[in-house]
């Protein structure tokens, strides 16, 4: 019986009829079916890829190989051939366990790479493996050195656009003068919205006031004063703006976008840990002054608006016209779907070196299937067992400025992630949710996600081990703000982890943050285990307050609970140096007195950030073997909310209690130094 693989090309539905087990079987030929002389002559005619090895026609039995590689498609059995991401998407419209999606190694390839299980999946025989192959051998002999390129973001060259100078810059038929003199370049149109720029491999600032250089740290605009609708703000809030600067950026804001809807939006600092993205309902001037009204209240985590600091807090204001004046900054209009860009020089960039994340996911920022670079979605629990695909893996690849998640595998049984970079994608760099067997993402390069580096959502046993992290947390990547700038998130349930040997540098939020691990089975005495071990995490929480280089949240369980109780919680070995926390944006950097508006000094006027920070009830944890230098505000352990019972070693703790009586609390927390070495306050 005939599969029926559906595709698109340019709108129109295309049909390819090809065997069930096989998609490619019967259509090409072997090259053992075909005489040596002809088969060489055709590699010597260029009509086979040089290096590759007559042994090499098929890959394991039990599905179907998919080939994607430049050139002329090679008459390999049991195979189908592809030179680009878009001929295999247009041809493959699902995969099944046991396929194998194998990209040429040291090729690069434009576009992304979705597959989704089909419905009809089959009993689960075999992994589905995506991963780079080497034409030099075998086709089963693992993935090559050089990694096989997917770039997410294709170039102006490719999607067949160039750069033009603009000299009389208007929005709405007004002119913007604040561009007069500077090099004003654009380009479109673009047939969906742009959520990043790159030049080369330098992601470009997105306009914003006030302006921040390329890499560094974000800067804010402090209000002075927040109201509420309560408080009288014909908005969701009204913040007040006094700084001459900021003044004049919003009556540029008001001047070309008040009569109409605004693509302006803020991001607000609006608790000492929390950001948030609000969109810009209007503006309103007095003498002096100028008044913010923004649709959404700018509320972290137990704050309302109305409960912000008198004080202020700051915000980035962002995606505007009214913002553009940086040489490298860039906006894109939705209005007539361009790119504007403030040249650095009198010319414009070549198109061939600039590229463009293009948004293709309409739905909620969190589930982007879309716009991740290389992304499965299984059919999860069907009829109350798992769907057909057994494991997922993924290998020797390298994805790069995707406007999503770089690597994405959601709703599969189990998964291995295992030697890929992921490079400045928007959102996460590998991001796997709802696994319901084992995840291990090992041995991965994570550099410059826009969110969390490596994020595991929901999985019974997940192993991260020996991966490289860098340069975690941009604000201006995410159509939707999302703050989870850590360089390892764990959360959801899970009975057992073991985060372990990664490399972790230079994260917006902690290193490390997760949940505890939930009881085994639910209900029942037994809990589960969680080991954090040898890791190294430097330059953390340069984002936000509130953090630490190791994050634990134990989500207010009752540590007395005997459910809870586990002994398989351990922080072994780990190297936690340089925090980085910020106060810019909180009435402490916006150089307000502490105490403002009645709040407590240690939330809003001083850092908080400990190399390990034990949350919201989270116990039984032994902190052992660590080496901890750097300044920690106020001190490098953070035991909070009747969080107990963490401390060297289980044994201590037992051996402390029978003696302790009800004095019990003094068996944990303070003796830590003891047996971990710290440097520094």
């Amino acid at each position: 019986m005939a599969e029926t693989a559906r595709g698109r090309r340019n709108g129109q539905a295309r049909v390819i009829e090809a065997p069930a087990r096989d998609s490619g079987r019967g259509a090409l030929i072997s090259i053992r079916q075909l005489p040596a002389a002809l088969a060489g002559l055709l590699l010597w005619l260029g009509l086979l890829p040089a290096g590759l090895s007559w042994a090499a026609d098929t890959g394991p039995a039990g599905g179907r190989v998919f080939l994607i590689a430049p050139g002329t498609p090679a008459p390999l059995a049991d195979t189908r051939w592809f030179r680009t991401l878009a001929d295999f998407a247009n041809a493959v419209e699902c995969v099944r366990p046991g396929d194998q999606v194998l990209l040429q190694g040291g090729s690069e390839f434009t576009g992304r790479l979705r597959l989704r299980e089909c419905v009809d999946g089959g009993p689960a025989e075999g992994p589905l493996v995506v991963r780079g192959f080497n034409p030099g051998a075998p086709l089963d002999a693992g993935s090559p050195a050089p990694h096989a390129i997917v770039r997410a973001a294709p170039s102006a060259a490719e999607l067949g656009l160039a750069w033009a100078a603009e000299s009389a810059p208007a929005f709405r038929g007004k002119a913007i003068p604040h561009l007069r003199g500077r090099p004003l370049f654009k380009i479109g149109p673009f047939p969906r919205a742009v959520t990043q720029v790159f030049h080369g491999d330098e992601r470009l600032p997105l306009a914003s006031f006030p302006s921040s250089a390329p890499g560094s740290r974000s800067r804010y605009a402090t209000f002075t004063a927040a109201r509420g609708q309560d408080q009288g703000c014909p908005a969701r809030a009204c913040l007040t703006f006094a700084e001459p600067a900021a003044v004049a950026a919003l009556r540029e804001l008001s001047r070309l976008e008040g009569d109409g809807s605004m693509h302006a939006y803020a991001v607000v600092r609006s608790s000492p840990w929390s950001l948030a993205r609000v969109a810009i309902a209007g503006v309103s001037a007095d003498a002096g002054t100028v008044e913010l009204r923004v649709a959404e209240p700018p509320h972290g985590p137990g704050r309302a608006t109305a409960n912000l600091p008198s004080g202020g807090h700051g915000a980035i204001l962002m995606n505007s016209f009214a913002f553009l004046d940086e040489p490298g900054e860039w906006y894109y209009n939705p209005e007539d779907r361009h790119v504007y860009l403030v040249g650095r020089t009198s010319a414009p960039p070549p198109a061939a070196e600039t590229r463009f994340a293009l948004n293709e996911d309409t739905g909620a920022a969190q589930d982007d299937f879309g716009n991740a670079g290389i992304a499965f979605i299984g059919r999860g629990f069907a009829g109350g067992r798992a769907g057909g695909i057994s494991s997922v893996r993924v290998e020797g690849l390298s994805v790069r400025q995707a406007a999503g998640s770089g690597i994405r595998v959601r709703k599969a049984r189990s998964v291995e992630i295992v030697r890929n970079e992921a490079r400045q994608a928007g959102l996460r760099g590998i991001a796997v949710n709802e696994a319901y067997g084992t995840v291990s993402v090992s041995g991965n390069r994570v550099q410059g996600s826009g969110t969390t580096g490596i994020g595991v959502h929901i999985a019974p046993v997940v192993e991260i081990t020996g991966n490289t992290i860098e340069h975690v947390g941009t604000i201006g990547s995410q159509r939707m703000l999302e703050m989870d700038f850590a360089g390892i998130r764990l959360d959801g349930a899970y009975l057992s982890a073991r985060i372990a040997a990664n490399r972790i540098g230079d994260t917006g939020h902690a290193g490390i943050i997760t949940m505890d691990p939930a009881p085994d089975p639910p209900g029942q005495p037994s809990a589960g285990k969680l080991e954090i071990l040898d890791n190294e995490i430097a330059r953390f929480c340069g984002m936000v307050n509130d953090c630490a280089g190791i994050y634990i949240n134990g989500i207010g369980r009752d540590p007395l609970d005997a459910k809870v109780v586990a002994y398989g919680k351990r922080i072994a070995g780990n190297t936690i140096t340089e925090p980085r926390v910020t106060l810019d944006g909180t009435p402490a950097g916006s150089g307000f007195p502490p105490g403002e508006g009645g709040m407590k000094p240690m939330g809003s006027w001083q850092k908080l950030v400990g190399a390990v920070y034990l949350d919201h009830r989270a116990s039984y944890y032994e902190v052992t073997g660590n080496t901890v230098s750097g300044l920690y505000e106020p001190y490098s352990w953070i035991i909070r909310h009747r969080a107990i019972e963490n401390s060297c070693s289980r044994a201590l703790v037992d051996q402390c209690k029978r003696s302790a009586g009800d004095k019990a609390h003094a068996c944990y927390s303070r003796p830590l130094n003891r047996c971990n070495r710290v440097a520094g306050p």
